[in-house]
């Protein structure tokens, strides 16, 4: 311990004891020597000017005299530690003060019930709300709270994609808060006697969107954008906000990020086709205590564990009929790679031979108030020829949309195209997991002429056109097709690194990938309001340059399109090809009922 004493002076003398050392020649090295910045400074009397902290520096010690030391006792007097600390303070304030304006400042401005629209790379649904700040709040809080808290039920939503030596991993070492996922989108320049976006200028804002990365350099997989100014729908006088939500898919499949909506987010979780039941409550604390306790009283003897194991009878027919068709695919993945080989790539307009990656986005809503029934159609329609699906059903009138626009585009039109159509291949456990569970293959679609109402065979074309697409679907599902490319995908693509596999799957045969997804007919709340509508799109793949989803909601058809510019170059081109598509599905209407 060194007694330090100032030099006389007219006011009282100040002795300070502090801890330092005598060999440490720098301040440098004096301060690795301390604790704690915070203990030096409480040990130290701080009445006084001088210097009362750091190493003892004499003045031979000083280089240029006293200039050093002069140059400590300015930064280290009370006055200065002082400033620093209201400068400090004045700056977090600052800080949240902007925070909080930035959050009320739609609920002042927008005081009323409104509409909100969720728009997604891979879903889009509306929703009533009060307005965006109240949705962007009840988003932070529900998401960090269920999906972010200490217990993770989805912890990979929150890591990084990485790769290294070619090959792809998980990384949980993020600094990602719930405020960088899910914030404010940027504002849509408007002209001065506009106060609404219309859905034109939101079509374009998603185009755009769609070009950008995800957080940290595209290696974060989902990211949340709501917007602040509405959408005026004129008919029901109510404003929509949009809301973005884009996911990339090594998060998980179509099914799985929907059940993610369902099970996850929404109030309270809904029924679906993939869990009728809900027997595990991952967010209910009071079921999941018990749940545990019942582990402890259920007390089973030797032979009740060695009756649980024997197999029951469904489940020795399900192993039987996984190894057959094991066996089935490993014959018959020769063929199939000849066939891969041999067939010819697509030539049109809409297939690209390089992608831009600059995307064009649009979508269609049957909406929930109209008088249209989409779906009924297409299932009245596919029950006209025995054994028909409804996806050939749709499929039929999408390729009478296809023939009008190509016959736009071009002088050729091709009598055929190869489209892309992915599946579930697993059963879905009753507990959600994010992963990717389907598989790819492809079918041949036919392109001709719609339906002519004043054809008095129009009926009979309508199934002649039908039948030729369900003898396609037919020859597809009876195929090895979708087993040998889920084998590839989740097994030999585990082998190779990411140059040599993106030459391995590159998609250059196809023209279009279509999604068909069923959702929900019970219509889930967020926040106590409704979703009114649920849509999604699919990224582009290779030189498959088109991607057309499907989605039945609530009894109602939500068609989406997501196109690379270098085959549809903009938004109001692939709006026409669903707009045309529904068209082709009112004229089936008409024909069904005889008029």
């Amino acid at each position: 311990m060194i007694w330090r004493e100032r030099a006389r002076s007219p006011h009282p003398i100040n002795v300070t004891m502090i801890s330092t050392n005598d060999s440490a020649p720098t301040w440098f090295q004096w301060a690795s020597d301390q604790r704690s910045l915070w203990e030096v400074i409480s040990r130290s009397n701080c009445s006084h000017v001088g210097p009362t902290i750091g190493p003892l520096v004499t003045l031979k010690d000083r280089p240029g005299g006293a200039v050093a030391g002069n140059l400590l006792e300015r930064c280290f007097r009370r006055p200065s530690w002082g400033l620093l600390t209201g400068v400090l303070m004045i700056l977090f304030i600052r800080h949240k003060l902007t925070r909080l304006r930035e959050e009320s400042a739609e609920s002042k401005a927008y005081n009323f019930l409104k509409q909100l629209t969720w728009l997604s790379r891979r879903f889009l649904f509306v929703l009533d709300s009060s307005t965006s700040a109240e949705m962007l709040l009840v988003l932070r809080k529900r998401i960090s709270s269920r999906l972010m808290g200490a217990i993770r039920s989805h912890p990979k939503m929150f890591w990084l994609r990485k790769l290294e030596l070619g090959y792809y991993y998980w990384s949980d070492l993020s600094d990602l808060t719930i405020e960088d996922y899910i914030r404010y989108l940027e504002y849509i320049p408007l002209e001065s006697d506009e106060r609404y976006i219309d859905e034109r200028k939101l079509r374009s804002l998603m185009s755009e969107i769609n070009n950008r990365y995800l957080l940290r350099s595209h290696t974060a997989s989902w990211e949340i954008l709501v917007g602040r100014q509405p959408l005026l729908d004129e008919k029901r006088n109510v404003l929509r906000f949009p809301v973005i939500f884009r996911v990339h898919h090594s998060l998980g499949d179509g099914v799985a990020l929907l059940r993610l909506l369902l099970e996850s987010i929404v109030d309270k979780e809904v029924p679906s086709r993939w869990k009728r039941l809900s027997n595990f409550k991952a967010m209910n604390l009071e079921y999941r205590i018990q749940q545990n306790a019942n582990r402890f009283l259920q007390q089973r003897s030797l032979i009740e564990k060695l009756y649980q194991r024997i197999p029951t009878a469904r489940q020795i027919y399900t192993w039987k009929r996984q190894q057959l068709q094991l066996l089935w695919t490993i014959f018959t993945a020769p063929a199939f790679f000849h066939d891969v080989s041999a067939r010819a790539v697509d030539h049109n307009c809409i297939h690209a031979s390089e992608l831009s990656n600059q995307k064009v986005v649009s979508w269609i809503h049957e909406e929930e108030h109209s008088d249209t029934h989409w779906v009924e159609v297409i299932k009245r329609t596919k029950q006209q020829l025995p054994g028909a699906r409804f996806s050939d059903a749709f499929l039929t009138a999408l390729s009478s949309s296809l023939q009008k626009y190509l016959s736009r585009k071009t002088d050729q039109v091709p009598e055929d195209i190869t489209v892309v159509l992915p599946t579930r291949v697993e059963r879905e456990s009753p507990q959600l997991k994010l992963h990717n569970k389907f598989s790819v293959a492809l079918q041949t679609l036919p392109i001709t002429s719609g339906i002519d109402l004043s054809d008095p065979n129009r009926m009979q074309n309508l199934m002649s056109r039908l039948n030729d697409v369900k003898q396609h679907s037919d020859a597809l599902r009876s195929s090895p097709d979708y087993m040998i490319n889920y084998w590839i995908m989740n097994t030999v693509a585990c082998l190779f690194p990411d140059n040599l596999l993106r030459k391995i799957l590159n998609s250059a045969h196809s023209t279009m990938a279509i999604s068909n997804l069923p959702g929900p007919q019970q219509k889930p709340q967020i926040n106590g309001r409704e979703l009114k509508n649920l849509s999604f799109w699919i990224p582009n793949i290779g030189q498959t340059a088109v991607g057309l989803t499907l989605l039945t909601y609530g009894g109602k058809l939500q068609l989406g399109i997501l196109a690379d510019r270098a085959v549809i170059a903009t938004e109001d081109d692939a709006h026409s090809i669903l707009a045309e598509t529904i068209a082709e599905i009112e004229r089936m209407d008409v024909v069904l009922k005889g008029e």
